[in-house]
């Protein structure tokens, strides 16, 4: 029974601390070389949909502000595999069944790679001779990171700060990538757009 209890305590703490690790911290800059204030928020967000080859997306709100106007956007930083086709030219936002139509600005693709290389030896010995064998193994992991920005017009705004949750949607060629924003992160996004 005890057993139990401390596997449960683990899966909670587990999920507490995935939480805790993906909220973002919302970031306040006076800017007095452009005469401005900054206020950023950055999400990790996942796609709804399971087998996908395109991953996490981290998206950073953005607002900038001065006495007289403000302008909203948000940066797209989307990892895929690398044999899947880049972003299209337009990202489709829905909040509580209202669809948005956004062009996308600033798009470029870059080209990622990891190589990892584990390496072993091992040592026999006997009472006529000790030899020694080597070996090795090279994993090569390649992605892309398709980055891009979209721009929020004050009504948007408006819509989002009503929002339960937000839908965002892409389309990777044949696959179709939909990231939801909700719970503790619309909770967070709110409170970044009221600043």
């Amino acid at each position: 029974m005890k057993k139990l209890i401390y596997f449960f305590t683990a899966i909670t703490l587990f999920f507490t601390a995935c939480t805790t690790i993906y909220q973002g911290k919302i970031k306040e800059v006076d800017d007095e070389f452009k005469n401005i204030r900054t206020i950023s928020y950055t999400q990790y967000l996942f796609p709804v949909e399971r087998i996908t080859p395109i991953s996490n997306a981290i998206v950073t709100y953005y607002k900038e502000k001065n006495d007289s106007t403000q302008k909203f956007s948000a940066y797209f930083v989307i990892s895929r595999s690398s044999n899947s086709f880049p972003v299209e030219n337009k990202v489709y936002m829905k909040i509580d069944g209202k669809t948005y139509e956004f062009e996308i600005n600033q798009q470029k693709s870059e080209y990622k790679s990891f190589t990892s290389t584990k390496t072993s030896t091992t040592t026999t010995k006997d009472s006529t001779k000790v030899s020694t064998t080597n070996s090795s193994n090279t994993e090569l992991s390649q992605w892309y990171d398709d980055k891009f920005v979209i721009h929020f017009s004050d009504e948007l705004v408006n819509s989002m700060l009503n929002a339960k949750v937000i839908l965002y949607r892409m389309y990777f060629g044949p696959e179709i990538v939909t990231y939801k924003v909700e719970y503790q992160n619309i909770s967070r996004l709110k409170e970044m757009l009221n600043k």
